[in-house]
């Protein structure tokens, strides 16, 4: 019986490898492939891999220029630069930098325990700032296709304001000086922003306000490329009162394949019962020999 045993374990060898290997490559393709955003939804508690900067217009935040990054833009160039206090925080709910505001719903994280604002004012109140900005360099890895994230816009102006000082702020992808897409948010419903704030919305300690939005922006060409994402607030209208403040969250980039990451957990529990099937299959191999082995007594 001899040949029968070394048959039974061959068979086996042979089974158990195979899976092995497919169960391998099961848990390997299941990781994500790595996206060079560093810190995307602020999870170090703060801006770890961001670039900040702060400036002010002793005569106000421009006039001229629809809601846009070369608006901003080009108001940061005549500004002085100034410290920002901006920060990474766990929940907006109040702390308004101009001492206004209004009582409504916290706005939380979209992704983990933190978020970030960008406000247009410091914690010193008014005539403190005119804009603030928060950036990142990355290389965009093959394969992804879209850069997402999730943003809102909070406001304490009056309605009757919105239009004349129609502060705002948004997210802006460039690469050098030329922007390669941009999504805004503000106070006027007439503008050609993408999101308005919604009179008398109450959130986060605001008294108007967005609720959280999910913008995306097209990397599909921009494979191997070095690009700047950059979240920005602006005074508009000719002051630096009354604060406006952007929230960001959850930025990352993925491809029209990407499924949900999977958990530690989870890889551990498929890597556990691929190798209990093969410990098992090895069992059944051994019993079989045993089986059709002969008794010698």
């Amino acid at each position: 019986m001899m040949i029968t045993k070394n048959v039974r374990e061959m068979g086996s060898r042979r089974w158990s490898r195979p899976v092995a290997l497919a169960a391998l490559t099961a848990i390997l393709s299941a990781t994500p492939v790595s996206a060079q955003i560093v810190n995307g939804s602020f999870e170090s508690g703060d801006f770890t891999g961001f670039a900040r900067s702060g400036f002010i217009i002793s005569a106000g935040g421009p006039s001229v220029g629809g809601p846009n990054f070369t608006t901003f833009r080009a108001a940061e160039t005549t500004g002085t630069l100034t410290p920002d206090s901006n920060a990474v925080i766990a929940t907006q709910n109040g702390g308004t930098f101009d001492g206004n505001g209004a009582v409504g719903p916290a706005m939380l994280p979209t992704d983990g325990g933190f978020l970030a604002f960008v406000s247009n004012l410091t914690s010193a109140g008014n005539q403190s700032l005119t804009g603030s900005s928060l950036s990142q360099t990355f290389t965009v890895p093959a394969g992804m296709t879209s850069l997402l994230f999730d943003i809102a816009f909070l406001n304490n102006d009056d309605v009757a304001d919105f239009m004349d000082f129609n502060d705002f702020g948004g997210i802006v992808l460039t690469q050098g000086t030329m922007i390669l897409a941009e999504y805004n948010l503000d106070l006027d419903p007439g503008s050609g922003a993408q999101v308005h704030v919604t009179p008398g919305a109450a959130r986060g300690g605001f008294e108007n306000s967005t609720p959280w939005t999910a913008g995306s922006f097209n990397v599909a060409g921009l494979s191997g490329q070095m690009v700047t994402l950059t979240a920005y607030s602006l005074q508009y209208g000719g002051d630096n009162t009354i604060e406006s403040r952007l929230l960001v969250d959850n930025i990352r980039l993925a491809n029209s394949t990407s499924a949900p990451e999977p958990s530690s957990g989870a890889l551990a529990c498929v890597a556990l019962i691929t190798f209990g099937l093969i410990f098992l299959q090895r069992q059944r191999g051994h019993l079989s020999y045993r089986k059709e082995e002969p008794c010698l007594g």
